[in-house]
């Protein structure tokens, strides 16, 4: 997302909209275009107004607008599911993630997009936040390393809480793995997991790892664990990061061999 380059900013995002369930079919891209929306709407998101921003921005490195076009649609379809009580009763709330939106059909164009009055409630009331920091979001390479990484900044910053228990299918949802996908631990761990966590580690802030809790042969459950990095630790994450910046602007600009732009991909 070129509105971050070059800029260490971080934004804020409320807790509801980060373990959101039935967003298997969101993509890595899908998930940095929310964000992206967000946070240019965040100055006046409580407000119930349509907000705008350069497609040129949410395209980021592509150059069609199709790929677009799918991820706005995507996130229109996905619902945000949260328990509230109505009538003393616990029950579903159920909402959209995104409103409705127009599209300029030219290149150079805007999107235009609103947030539903329900979807502007959740965020307005809520008490639990992830400050997730923009040049992370960019250097992170799936889908599972971003849901885990903000994830694990919702956590980070429990006083008395390093790690949290998921069932292996609750884990499975709250990071987005397709139905009939890596259906045996093995391939869960070894496909999923294991490279989110190793991503998360190398470029946040905290160490990260998730690890089975067995029950014979079976994993029914994992455990999910945390902490912050000491000074060596952030040193080693910092140059990691700035590496990742300087590889994306080589590959945006053609600078760089082919095969170091491979890489970078």
């Amino acid at each position: 997302m070129r509105v971050w380059e070059g800029e260490d900013c971080s934004f804020p995002k409320p807790g509801e909209l980060i373990e959101i369930r039935d967003h298997s079919s969101m993509t890595m891209q899908d998930r940095r275009v929310l964000n992206m929306l967000l946070t240019n709407a965040w100055p006046r998101i409580t407000e119930q107004i349509e907000h705008s921003i350069p497609k040129s921005l949410l395209r980021g490195e592509h150059n069609s607008n199709d790929q677009l076009g799918d991820t706005i649609d995507r996130l229109m379809k996905t619902i945000v599911v949260l328990k509230v009580v109505r009538n003393g009763r616990t029950s579903d709330l159920k909402v959209q993630l995104l409103g409705p939106t127009v599209e300029n059909r030219d290149d150079s164009g805007n999107l235009y997009y609103r947030f539903l009055p329900e979807m502007i409630e959740i965020i307005a009331q809520s008490d639990h936040w992830a400050r997730l920091q923009a040049q992370v979001m960019l250097a992170l390479t799936s889908k599972y390393a971003i849901a885990l990484y903000e994830m694990i900044e919702k956590r980070a910053g429990l006083k008395s809480k390093f790690c949290e228990e998921f069932t292996v299918e609750e884990i499975r949802d709250v990071l987005g793995v397709p139905d009939g996908r890596m259906t045996k631990w093995a391939n869960l761990y070894r496909f999923a997991l294991e490279p989110a966590a190793r991503q998360v580690r190398e470029m946040s802030n905290c160490v990260v790892s998730i690890d089975p809790i067995r029950a014979g042969r079976q994993v029914p459950r994992v455990r999910l664990a945390w902490f912050r990095k000491d000074e060596e630790g952030l040193k080693l994450t910092y140059q990691a990061v700035e590496k990742n910046k300087t590889e994306r602007r080589n590959r945006r600009t053609g600078k760089g061999s082919r095969a170091q732009q491979e890489l970078a991909l």
